[in-house]
């Protein structure tokens, strides 16, 4: 859709949208209840821990308990994405092969680009392990590999296999983690430690410092040095105490040489020699390219001479994982990216301790460090999301994902004379449209900053809000035009619902949305129907003023069409309100 001419229907149900927010505001001083307090936090649970909640999951986790259901997600197996991806790849294949630039396999390829998104997308609205799958999310934007360098998008197979990497490890221990994400070929290849040779005064090199810098700022421990809580360690005169300097940086630079694609036979081994095993598989060492001078690493951790590289990279993910930094600062940031912008000191100090020791005597077990993120009090406590400062602004995959998760879609269909494929989740261009693609972000400091401020209110009343940096007016107006494209004429008992895409490069299809149960309630019941939307898609968060606006727009509505329209009308207004935007 043109967002510099939205057609008239369009313009009507923005001027209905913009009424609505009259009545919202950013602080909540009441919500309109619905459901059992139970359910409510079973929705509010299922939005932090999953890609959005289904009627079924609320109404089963209000029965089991917010505890046993994540036990339950815990023990599922995990869905991957490696695997998945070759299967649609070569399911889409021959219908791409019809046209003019035919291929074989995924390299170099934007075919295969567009499959790992579409897997993306339908492991994230249908696999059956839903909290693995969002924390690996949560994962891959602290652990940042980016297809849009183009050593990484030789093959998709390499973030697609890096993401199952974090899929893999989210529930496991994080040295384990962080030792994989370091020697996998995806990161050698973004942040330079892949080919990293030790310096050569012939030739007046050194190594390369970029993931030795990002390995330490990004990775594990950040640029200041924190208490157990989160807060920043200071000097005498009130400056923060960094964590590292530039001795740090040249020591870990010369730790992470030496290392090659596995299936390297020389140093000098291109992309195409390696090909797609080199791009999955673990780097290897080749000891004649590692720096073997002694290392002091942090906190004064000498490294003597003559080791393995092996035996370096270890001692390093050691001193990294055990430094006091790592619990507090990936603390706040699992709490960021699933409940709240703003965790108070206290919240991110208990989730810090479970990283510390779960209970057992084990440090960095990433599943009591979930598990206490979600089971917090900051978390679970309904009355905390009365407070302007909690919650944080839905990212914008997550927006979409909640619909179509909510709403039973089946996805897509691509079909021509050489075969058809079903059941695609196909939007693809999401980081043009809204600034956010899986495994996209623009550089290493992901999509946003955890530490951003909204310049206005939000700056002045000293909070963060990283999701912001990429609200701006075009994906503002994007958000609403492909919110309203993913709403209106996606009934699936409508007559004419097109659910084909118009090739396989398309970027985007009607995914349709089972809306039964919402069209039987608008007819019968339009403030139940509000009441059910409001459960299943704010957690029951909505505020009476909003409630009442959204009852009366329904009471006008015509009813000729079985409910559709009303259906469809209230749905958009709901998804482009500022009170779904922001998670509670």
């Amino acid at each position: 859709m043109d967002n510099a001419a939205c057609s008239p229907k369009l313009r009507g149900r923005l001027r209905r949208t913009f009424a609505l927010l009259l009545a919202l505001g950013l602080a909540m001083p009441a919500v309109a209840q619905t459901g059992t307090p139970a359910q409510r936090d079973a929705a509010r649970l299922l939005t932090q821990a999953t890609f959005g909640p289904t009627s079924e999951e609320i109404n089963r986790v209000g029965t089991i308990g917010p505890s046993a259901w994540i036990d339950e997600q815990m023990a599922a197996p995990a869905t991957l994405h490696l695997a998945a991806l070759d299967s649609h790849y070569r399911a889409l294949l021959p219908l791409y092969n019809l046209g003019p630039a035919p291929e074989s396999e995924c390299v170099l390829s934007t075919l295969c680009r567009y499959a790992r998104r579409d897997v993306w997308w339908r492991t994230a609205i249908t696999a059956p392990d839903q909290l693995r799958q969002r924390v690996a999310f949560a994962l891959s934007q602290f652990f940042v590999v980016s297809d849009l360098n183009a050593d990484v998008n030789y093959t998709q197979y390499s973030p697609a296999d890096f993401y199952d990497t974090l899929v893999v490890n989210a529930f496991g221990d994080f040295r384990t983690l962080l030792r994989d994400v370091s020697l996998h070929p995806a990161m050698g290849r973004y942040l330079g430690m892949l080919q990293n040779e030790k310096a050569d005064p012939a030739k007046n090199t050194e190594p390369d410092e970029n993931y030795a810098r990002e390995v330490m700022q990004l990775f594990s421990i950040g640029l200041s040095e924190l208490n157990p809580d989160g807060t920043v360690r200071t000097d005498a005169q009130g400056a923060p105490l960094p964590t590292y300097g530039d001795n740090e940086i040249t020591a870990f630079a010369r730790v992470f040489t030496g290392w090659n694609f596995a299936n390297a036979t020389r140093w000098k081994f291109n992309s195409k020699d390696a090909g797609i095993p080199g791009y999955i598989d673990a780097m290897k060492p080749m000891e004649a390219f590692h720096d073997t001078g002694g290392k002091t690493l942090l906190r004064g951790q000498v490294l003597a001479s003559g080791r393995t590289a092996t035996a370096d990279l270890d001692s390093a993910i050691d001193n990294l994982a055990n430094h006091p930094n790592v619990g507090p600062f990936l603390a706040r940031h699992l709490i960021q990216r699933l409940v709240t912008s703003n965790p108070s000191p206290a919240y991110i100090g208990r989730v810090a301790a479970a990283f510390a020791n779960n209970g057992q005597g084990k440090r960095g077990d990433l599943a009591a460090v979930v598990r206490a993120v979600l089971l917090d009090p900051e978390a679970r406590d309904p009355s905390l999301a009365a407070s302007a400062s909690y919650g944080k602004l839905r990212e914008p995959l997550l927006r979409y994902t909640t619909l179509w998760r909510a709403f039973a879609s089946p996805g897509v269909a691509v079909a021509n004379k050489a075969g058809r494929v079903e059941g695609i989740f196909r939007f693809y261009n999401t980081d043009g449209l809204l600034a956010q693609a899986p495994l996209s972000a623009p550089s290493v400091f992901n999509f946003y900053r955890p530490n951003y401020r909204r310049p206005g209110e939000i700056r002045d009343l000293g909070l963060f809000s990283p999701e912001f940096q990429i609200l701006n007016d075009n994906t503002a107006l994007n958000m609403v035009n492909q919110l309203h494209n993913a709403t209106f004429n996606a009934d699936l008992d409508a007559p004419g619902v097109n659910r084909m895409l118009a090739g396989p490069l398309a970027t985007l299809g009607n995914h349709g949305l089972d809306l039964r149960t919402e069209k039987t309630l608008a007819l019968s019941d339009p403030a139940a129907l509000i009441d059910h939307l409001n459960l299943l898609l704010m957690g029951g968060t909505m505020s009476p003023g909003m409630r009442t606006v959204l009852v009366d727009s329904l009471r006008a509505m015509p009813t000729a069409d079985g409910g559709r329209q009303r259906a469809e009308d209230t749905l958009f207004l709901i998804l482009s309100s500022p009170q779904f935007a922001v998670q509670r």
